[in-house]
C-alpha cells in the first residue's frame, strides 16, 4: 500500500468538477464517434458505452449537482509524485479503481480504505467524500477505456485478445458505477471512520443505537471542535471517550458517561480547558433575552419612525395609532431580520434521538396512554 506526504488542506470542489466533466466530456466523444461508425467495424466492447451512455449521463448530472450543492470540499492534498495536487481521497479512490481493474464492492472499499489507514487516517470529511470520488473516477476509468477501444489500429482489429480484455474492463466499470447506488454508504463510512470506532466505545451505549441524524450532527460537531483546537479528529475523540470513561468509573450512569456530553452540552467546558482555548464554548443561544431583547428593540424603534413621523405633520392622537397599528407589523420584519442574522451565527439546538428498530429495550419502555 502506497502512502503519500499531505500539505495543509484546501477547498477541492472546483478540482473535483473539473475532473468530472473532462471525464464526461471525453465519454461522450467516445460515444458519438461509435455511433457515427458502421455496426460491424465497430470493437468489441463498444457495446457497453452504447448500450448504457445515457445512465452514464445520469450519473454524471446527478454527481456534478451533488458537488455544487456542497459549499466547501476542504480535503487534504498530496504534495509530490504522479498525483501532486490531487486530493488525497482522490488519488485512494482512483488507485483503488486500478487495483481491482473497475470491479468495486463494498468489500473492496472497506478493504483497500482501512489498509491505507495503517499508515494515515482520513478525516471524517475525506470519508464522506469516497462516495463522490470513486464515482468520478470510474467515468474517468471508462472514458480511458472506451477511449482505448475506439483508438485501435485496422491492424489490430483481429486482435481479439486485447479488444476482449477492454471489453472486460470496460464492462467492469459500468457494472460498478451502475452498482454504487445500492451500495450501502452508512455501513460503509462507519467501517472506515476510524472517529466511528472510537464513538462505538461510549460507555452507556447510546451512540451505537442512534439515529442516522443525531450520528451526523455528532459528526460535525467533531470536525468542527477539531478545526477549532487545531488537532486530529482522531485525537479529539479519543479525548472525549477518555472523559467519559472517567465519569463511568466515578459510577455515573447519566450523560455525563455519554459523548454527546461533551460535543453539544456543558462538557465542552472541559475541552476548552484541556486544550487551552479561551472562548465561548457554547454553540447554542442559552438566555432567551438575548433573541428577544433586540427584536423588540428594533419592532419599537421602527414603530416609533411612524409615530414621530405621523405626530410632525398631524398630532398626537394620530401618532399613538399610527405607533399601535404599526407595531406589530414592525415586530414581524424585526423577527425575519435577526432571524436570519441568528440562523447564520447559531447552528439549531438538534435533539439527538435513539433508534430501535429492533424493539425498544427494557430500561426504555414506557406507556402511551390514549385518551
Amino acid at each position: 500500500m502506497k502512502t503519500y506526504n499531505t500539505r495543509k488542506k484546501s477547498n477541492m470542489k472546483s478540482f473535483l468538477l473539473k475532473r468530472l466533466d473532462r471525464a464526461f466530456v471525453d465519454i461522450e466523444n467516445t460515444y458519438l464517434k461509435f455511433n457515427r461508425e458502421d455496426p460491424e467495424n465497430l470493437p468489441k466492447g463498444s457495446e457497453w458505452l452504447l448500450d448504457n451512455f445515457y445512465m452514464l449521463e445520469l450519473i454524471y448530472k446527478e454527481t456534478r449537482a451533488n458537488i455544487i450543492r456542497e459549499k466547501r470540499m476542504v480535503l487534504s492534498q498530496i504534495e509530490a509524485g504522479v498525483y501532486k495536487e490531487y486530493p488525497l481521497v482522490y488519488a485512494l479512490s482512483l488507485e483503488l479503481i486500478n487495483y481491482f481493474t473497475g470491479n468495486i464492492s463494498q468489500e473492496n472499499i472497506i478493504e483497500f480504505i482501512n489498509g491505507f489507514q495503517k499508515w494515515g487516517i482520513l478525516t471524517l470529511e475525506e470519508v464522506s467524500s469516497i462516495s463522490t470520488c470513486i464515482l468520478i473516477g470510474l467515468l474517468e476509468y471508462i472514458a480511458k477505456i472506451s477511449a482505448k477501444l475506439s483508438t485501435i489500429d485496422e491492424i489490430f482489429k483481429k486482435e481479439y485478445i486485447l479488444q476482449s480484455k477492454y471489453k472486460i474492463s470496460l464492462g467492469y466499470g459500468i457494472k460498478s458505477i451502475r452498482a454504487i447506488s445500492n451500495f450501502d454508504w452508512e455501513n460503509i463510512f462507519e467501517s472506515i471512520a476510524v472517529v466511528e470506532e472510537i464513538y462505538s466505545g461510549d460507555p452507556l451505549g447510546i451512540y451505537e443505537n442512534m439515529d442516522l441524524n443525531s450520528k451526523q450532527y455528532y459528526r460535525y460537531n467533531t470536525k468542527i471542535l477539531a478545526e477549532k483546537f487545531n488537532v486530529e479528529e482522531v485525537v479529539l475523540a479519543k479525548k472525549i471517550l477518555e472523559l467519559t470513561e472517567k465519569e463511568w468509573e466515578k459510577g455515573s450512569r447519566d450523560k455525563r458517561a455519554h459523548i454527546g456530553y461533551y460535543l453539544i452540552d456543558n462538557g465542552r467546558n472541559k475541552l476548552f480547558e484541556f486544550f487551552g482555548l479561551e472562548g465561548n464554548p457554547r454553540i447554542h443561544m442559552k438566555k432567551y433575552s438575548y433573541y428577544y431583547f433586540p427584536i423588540l428593540l428594533l419592532g419599537l424603534f421602527i414603530a416609533s419612525v411612524f409615530f414621530i413621523y405621523v405626530y410632525n405633520n398631524s398630532n398626537i392622537f394620530l401618532g399613538i395609532l399610527a405607533f399601535v397599528t404599526s407595531f406589530i407589523p414592525a415586530l414581524s420584519v424585526s423577527t425575519n431580520v435577526f432571524n436570519s442574522i441568528f440562523a447564520k451565527k447559531y447552528r439549531p439546538n438538534i435533539l439527538p434521538k435513539l433508534e430501535f428498530e429492533n424493539g425498544i429495550p427494557d430500561e426504555f419502555s414506557t406507556f402511551v396512554v390514549i385518551p
